[in-house]
């Protein structure tokens, strides 16, 4: 059963960055480890995902943009799931639920990874 409220991008962004700044102190700093090993520890700790297509695609967008170029492999997957999410239902379906500023931001960062939007 859904959320009757779908989870903003601005409150989706600070789970990731909270999730990155905590997998930056205890496994690349405190271990050693590289960079993919704290986007492992990023994308694990939402490992099912959420309950809405534009959630996740929102998800994969900021861990697209976390992985920084540093973890390419990574960045390759997150990159073709975002690419057939928009091929499939076309960019402004894709945005039809966002308003606002929620919707620049997004749009801004679709732009920053690439993305042709109009």
């Amino acid at each position: 059963m859904l959320h009757e409220e779908r989870v903003d991008y601005k409150t989706l962004k600070s789970w990731a960055l909270a999730a990155y700044y905590d997998g930056c102190r205890d496994y690349a700093i405190a271990k050693g480890l590289p960079h993919s090993h704290v986007m492992g520890y990023v994308l694990y700790a939402f490992e099912d995902g959420f309950e809405r297509p534009l959630e996740n695609l929102m998800w994969e967008v900021i861990n697209y943009i976390l992985c920084g170029g540093w973890f390419q492999e990574g960045g390759e997957i997150l990159y073709k799931r975002i690419k057939e999410a928009i091929e499939s239902d076309g960019i402004e379906g894709v945005v039809s639920e966002l308003a606002g500023e929620e919707r620049e931001d997004f749009l801004r960062d679709l732009r920053s990874i690439n993305f042709e939007i109009g």
